[in-house]
């Protein structure tokens, strides 16, 4: 894509840092030297972005301009210099076709002009060193030769500044990167092609127990690799000198020839050209995961042992290749035959009742981004269609980023108690059927009675009320 020239030119000025900067004594020189040696009146350097011109430099200058140190592009002869990037040779500019008609000829009594183009290091035009006269002129062959030995000068001192100013920028930039890289909790060693330090920051010191003084310009094998592997070492070194990465766990050594386990981490370095200038590595101490690991393997092994004599199945899941690695009595639970190779948790969870599966599913997320144990119970659809419950206890295991890499857990087969608790459930509810039914039997015959009794009390109190009466007869008579 084609950069705009105007947009170009604007980006170099500012790259200069020339633009609206206070007058300085190198840039004067030249302008009174040109006033002198081409007897004009008036020369100026004028950087010219898209809206004006302004003068770094202005010898015999009339007010107001002089102090304001600028002129709008109408009243600019330095434009047509950069619009060109060829010299601009006015003798009368009031009977010039290109430029009789501008301001500067009135305002500024410009009639004679001479302009050469002034270029950044990267060959961009972005202003003019002029002579001008307020009388017409014809200029010599001399004078635009004069003039371009000056503003050779005057681009001398541009792209001293240009430099001056990337260098430090460099230097800034080298001393942030310096400062960044020392902060790091990780050794950061480069080397050239060869493998001599070329830098060792600070957690290097560390690590090693080497000073960056000591490190620097001795081979980085020497410094690190523990002498039994130096084969290994030296392939690694071979492959990154023909640009190819390494990275992986290395066994390597300190100043005082103990030894640690490391992760290493080695990249080759090319230039902007593509051609390989020298190798950077980072490597940072995992003694304290290899020796988490170990506990963990000890400790597996006797939950192996324990899980077995407890009729237990027992998995591991890789959560970065997603691969499931269970036990012999595991695979047996869930139904799977029995193979070496480890498995895709997709097709483990396949496995799962579908109406149990979302709520395992969040079990294990939440347990994983907690960092907690789980526990769940859940079916599982045999290859035969039966169904098997399972219950399930995990554990994440994570890095020292505090990423989970693994998640081991157990599976024990609970069927016998889901169908026992079933039939218990079943009995139970059997019972207190038989209990309602009774119940009921009992409040009905209940009512029967109270029937009864109230009929039977209505039937006798006629022949009750006669024998009353007889009684008081006799007791009456006798």
């Amino acid at each position: 894509m084609t950069i705009d020239p105007a947009i170009e030119r604007r980006q170099a000025l500012l790259a200069t840092g020339l633009l609206d900067s206070p007058p300085e004594a190198e840039f004067d020189r030249l302008t009174r030297l040109a006033c002198r040696l081409l007897h004009v009146p008036v020369s100026l350097i004028s950087l010219v972005d898209d809206q004006r011109q302004f003068f770094k430099s202005a010898q015999g200058l009339a007010e107001p301009w002089a102090s304001r140190r600028e002129t709008p592009l109408s009243h600019s002869f330095c434009k047509h210099v950069v619009l060109t990037d060829e010299p601009l040779v006015v003798s009368d500019a009031r009977i010039d076709a290109r430029l009789c008609e501008n301001l500067a000829i009135s305002d500024l009594q410009v009639v004679a002009y001479l302009g050469i183009p002034l270029r950044t290091p990267e060959h961009i035009v972005i202003g003019s060193l002029c002579a001008i006269d307020s009388q017409p002129r014809n200029w010599s062959e001399e004078d635009v030769q004069t003039l371009s030995d000056l503003a050779a000068m005057v681009m001398t001192e541009i792209a001293a500044r240009h430099y001056r100013g990337r260098g430090k920028s460099s230097l800034q930039r080298i001393k942030l990167q310096t400062e960044l890289l020392n902060a790091v909790e990780q050794a950061v060693i480069a080397t050239d092609l060869t493998g001599t330090v070329t830098y060792w920051n600070r957690f290097a010191e560390k690590l090693y127990g080497w000073t960056s003084n000591e490190a620097l310009g001795r081979n980085v094998l020497a410094l690190t690799q523990v002498p039994a592997l130096a084969d290994q070492a030296q392939t690694i070194m071979a492959n990154l000198q023909e640009g190819k990465s390494w990275r992986g766990e290395l066994l390597v050594q300190r100043r005082d020839g103990t030894s640690f386990p490391a992760y290493v981490m080695d990249s080759p370095v090319q230039n902007e050209q593509g051609e390989l200038i020298g190798i950077v590595g980072i490597s940072f101490d995992i003694s304290e995961r290899k020796a988490k690991e170990m506990e963990l393997d000890e400790n597996l092994h006797r939950l192996r042992l324990a899980l077995n004599a407890g009729n237990m199945g027992i998995w591991d899941w890789d959560l970065e290749s997603d691969r499931v690695h269970m036990s012999d009595k595991a695979l047996t639970m869930w139904g799977i035959s029995l193979r070496q190779e480890p498995h895709h948790a997709a097709s483990i969870f396949s496995l799962v009742h579908p109406e149990d599966l979302p709520a395992l599913n969040a079990v294990v997320q939440q347990a994983l981004a907690q960092r907690t144990d789980f526990s769940f119970e859940f079916r599982v659809v045999l290859p035969s269609q039966n169904i098997r419950w399972l219950a399930g206890k995990g554990l994440g295991i994570y890095d020292e980023t505090g990423k989970a890499s693994r998640m081991i857990g157990i599976n024990y087969d609970i069927t016998t108690r889901k169908v026992n608790e079933q039939l218990l459930q079943e009995v139970n509810e059997t019972l207190e059927q038989r209990v309602a039914d009774r119940t009921a039997d009992l409040e009905r015959s209940n009512r029967e009675l109270q029937e009864f009794a109230y009929v039977a009390s209505h039937d006798l109190q006629e022949p009750l009320r006669k024998i009353t009466a007889f009684a008081d007869r006799l007791r009456s008579r006798f």
